[in-house]
């Protein structure tokens, strides 16, 4: 017995010293492959913008070589221990020394093998990886056996500095491709120098939150009493609810970019997966360049850096999916292993509890020296797919909904719970605001990108969640804006039947903030209306578009999508005007008298159909300069794309 006990013992010893050995050696050559990677990425897909740092190479590269050490090291004993603990080679010596570097070797470089080659294979080659995976899985896993033989070579033979040597020069390689892809991004991507203002802000703080697929008719503000929104309702008594705010998309980045950048869909050129013009600017730019700190928390793979390009402007853009990840506000590492590497496709999206931390974060380590722009962004409303980490949702309202006479009750009432469940997340911060004593003085402002369906029937069309449509469904979404103390003249308790859309937005926080908006903006400030006015120096009219991917069958180029057939649409505040984008396939509703839209009246009101249609395409007219539609797509954007709903595949 004391021989088989000082024989594990032995085992234990070696493999510490296999993977101190080895383990900090692979450590290094992961980190900087990953490092390598994400640099190296802007030159596979050019038409893309990720979002790394630029400044300096040394702080993304400690970490990944910390981090990949660390779990290198972890992962290699946690193994070897529980294969020791099974005694299933404690007999056999070699056999024992072959399984150790296997784990501490031989399956990190299998992972690094599979991954390269299959992006490679998506991305250049457009062959369908799947096809040839377990052949790829096969030769990677020889690739990686014949590896472990010759590092147990080397070793028995005395000659272990040659393995040493073999790492330290893949280091070296892979250190000079980071320097490589670091001077190239940074040449290409770098953002334009901003001129910091002499003079500091004095605007308020803002506070600005988007919640993803939020119907305004979920909230007790508006009227749905059966669901509990408590802090909602009381931002709504503290300042403004409007009536009738209308967004321009019915997906997520698209939707936002026109909030950030107040321009419409057709010439900011953002769908889901693809990002906004590169040479479009966003209000957070302004307010950067103006003296604010800028921070921004979003949720969801659709508002990544990477994947919408609406970091534009701000000190801090923290898109993490990795709940656990806070280095530098990134994830670059954790999610090339934990998604791409490893190709899973989850943790789409981190619950609004992880927003909320983050913001909390925010606030307790915020500049104190200037006011800050913080947005807020929390994904939970949106029908659930894939997480990371599963977050236990309420359901307070099962069996609620059942007897109402609508369609879909359980998804109802899910989703209900889930809107309860985003108050209450949105209510830590506001209870934090409070605490500090920010609140009075803070403009916050809460909003959704669009709204959701549960079965709604538009003449023979039956609506199901979003993306498809742009009735007020989607469209029709919340707006409440409680105003600074500083803006005597704005109203408490206000309710603004106004018509009114996103791409105001961002010309009201410039003018809050004391700063003009530019002159090519689509939007105008809501200022007037917040402090009583009814009428606004503008017409009373919203513009949607409806730009969503469609995977095909066929592979008619190497990513196998192309568009759907994309609708576009006007709303007054008593009609409602959609057709395709060739101006085809009219539809018409009278919303004072039809507010469901359930009835086509085109026809019935030809003049004014014709007039509406005039002015649409006179607006919405594609920019001749847009490249939607023209621009590569990530592979792995799109898998997560899917993951999500956004997408949808034969």
């Amino acid at each position: 017995m004391s021989e088989v006990v000082s024989t594990h013992t032995r085992q234990i010893e070696n493999l510490i010293g296999l993977s101190l050995r080895y383990g900090i050696a692979m450590g290094i050559v992961i980190g900087l492959s990953e490092v390598a990677w994400a640099y190296q990425l802007n030159n596979i897909f050019p038409s893309r913008f990720y979002y790394l740092p630029s400044e300096s190479l040394w702080p993304i590269v400690s970490v990944a070589l910390f981090a990949d050490t660390i779990l290198v090291l972890l992962g290699a004993m946690t193994a070897g221990v529980v294969l020791t603990a099974a005694r299933r080679f404690a007999r056999d010596a070699a056999v024992w020394g072959l399984v150790c570097r296997f784990a501490i070797v031989g399956g990190p470089v299998a992972i690094l093998l599979l991954y390269w080659a299959r992006s490679y294979m998506t991305a250049m080659m457009g062959v369908d990886f799947s096809a040839v995976r377990n052949t790829s899985i096969g030769a990677a896993l020889v690739c990686a056996l014949l590896l472990s033989l010759l590092c147990q070579r080397w070793d028995l033979a005395g000659r272990g500095r040659y393995s040493l040597a073999v790492w330290g020069t893949s280091a070296t390689a892979l250190f000079g491709l980071s320097i490589v892809g670091f001077v190239e991004f940074r040449s290409e991507h770098s953002p334009p120098a901003v001129e910091i203002a002499n003079e500091p802000a004095l605007g308020p703080n803002i506070v600005f939150i988007t919640i993803d697929t939020m119907r305004y008719d979920y909230i007790g503000a508006y009227g749905k009493k059966e669901v509990e929104t408590p802090y909602l309702d009381a931002l709504a008594a503290d300042g403004a609810l409007f009536d009738a705010a209308i967004a321009h998309a019915a997906t997520t980045s698209p939707s936002h970019a026109s909030m950030m950048t107040s321009r419409f869909p057709s010439f900011h050129g953002s769908i889901n997966g693809l990002a906004i013009r590169e040479d479009l600017g966003t209000f957070p730019q302004i307010l950067q360049s103006r003296g604010y700190h800028t921070a921004a928390f979003v949720a969801a793979t659709p508002l990544r850096s990477t994947d919408s390009g609406l970091h534009k402007g701000f000190d801090r853009y923290e898109d993490s999916l990795v709940p656990f990840s806070m280095f530098f506000g990134r994830d670059e590492f954790q999610q090339l292993a934990l998604f791409q590497f490893l190709d899973l496709v989850v943790g789409t999206f981190v619950p609004g509890r992880i927003i909320s931390d983050r913001a909390l974060d925010f606030l307790e380590h915020r500049p104190e020296d200037k006011p800050f722009f913080a947005w807020f962004h929390y994904f939970d409303p949106h029908r659930l797919f894939y997480m990371l980490i599963e977050e236990p949702y309420p359901k307070p309202y099962a069996g609620k909904f059942a007897n109402d006479g609508l369609p879909h009750a359980e998804e109802r009432e899910d989703y209900a719970g889930r809107v309860t469940y985003t108050d209450t997340q949105i209510g830590r911060v506001i209870d934090d605001l409070r605490a500090r004593g920010l609140y009075d003085d803070a403009m916050i402002i809460v909003t959704a990108d669009h709204g959701e369906a549960f079965g709604e029937v538009h003449d023979e069309i039956e609506e199901m969640h979003h993306s498809h449509y742009i009735f007020d469904t989607t469209q029709r979404v919340p707006l409440i804006i409680k105003p600074s103390k500083r803006q005597a003249a704005a109203l408490r308790g206000l309710y603004v039947e106004r018509q009114v859309q996103l791409v105001d937005l961002a010309p009201t926080i410039l003018d809050v903030a004391g700063f003009e908006a530019p002159e090519s903006y689509s939007g105008v400030t809501l200022v007037p209306l917040l402090e009583g006015a009814t009428s606004l120096d503008s017409p009373e009219v919203a513009y949607m578009q409806k730009v969503r991917y469609h995977i095909t069958a066929d592979m008619d180029d190497s990513m196998g999508w192309m568009h759907e057939e994309n609708l576009v649409g006007m709303r007054t505040p008593r009609f409602k005007f959609i057709c395709n984008n060739k101006g085809h396939d009219e539809r018409m509703y009278d919303l004072e008298s039809d507010p469901h839209e359930t009835t086509n009246v085109v026809e019935s009101y030809r003049i004014e159909a014709d007039a509406l249609k005039s002015d649409l395409f006179g607006v919405l007219e594609p920019d001749p300069n847009s490249s939607i539609g023209q621009r590569e797509m990530d592979p792995m954007v799109v898998e997560r794309l899917k993951a999500l709903g956004y997408m949808q595949g034969p």
